[in-house]
This record gives structure tokens, C-alpha cells and sequence, in this order.
């Protein structure tokens, strides 16, 4: 869940993160704290929820990171 908020202030870029999980499995983390990093890393951004909360409304950001965050949840509880 660490790895769950650092990409969360992290920039969403999908090319990177998806480099970084790749990193962190070789190395040090199992596959499903890979992808929790993975799919972290491009959904749950400050970024995107500012943009979000634009065009969509505060709604909507609140449903983007409470599925973010349950999801990510969901996968590593498993």
C-alpha cells in the first residue's frame, strides 16, 4: 500500500510506471505488489484528478480514487 501512495503523488505516466513495476518485480516485489504499482501509478494521480474535477465534478474524483483505492485493495488482499 506504500508503493499505492508514492504513485499517487507520482506523475501519470504509463510508460514509466510500467518500467518501475517491471524494476520492482525483477528486484524485490512479488507480481501482485507489481501491478498494485502498476495500475496505482495510472489511476490514482492528483494530475488527472484535478482535470477530472474540471470537466466531470468533485463526484467523480471521489469515485475515481475510493475504486482506486479499493481495487488496488482488492488485488493484494487476494
Amino acid at each position: 500500500m506504500l508503493g499505492t501512495f508514492f504513485d499517487f503523488i507520482s506523475s501519470s505516466c504509463s510508460f514509466a510506471a510500467l518500467a518501475s513495476a517491471k524494476s520492482l518485480f525483477k528486484k524485490v516485489a512479488n507480481f501482485v505488489s507489481s501491478i498494485a504499482f502498476l495500475l496505482a501509478s495510472t489511476n490514482l494521480v492528483i494530475e488527472l484528478g484535478i482535470i477530472i474535477s474540471i470537466f466531470l465534478g468533485w463526484q467523480f474524483v471521489v469515485g475515481e480514487y475510493v475504486g482506486g483505492v479499493t481495487y488496488t485493495y482488492k488485488l493484494v488482499a487476494d
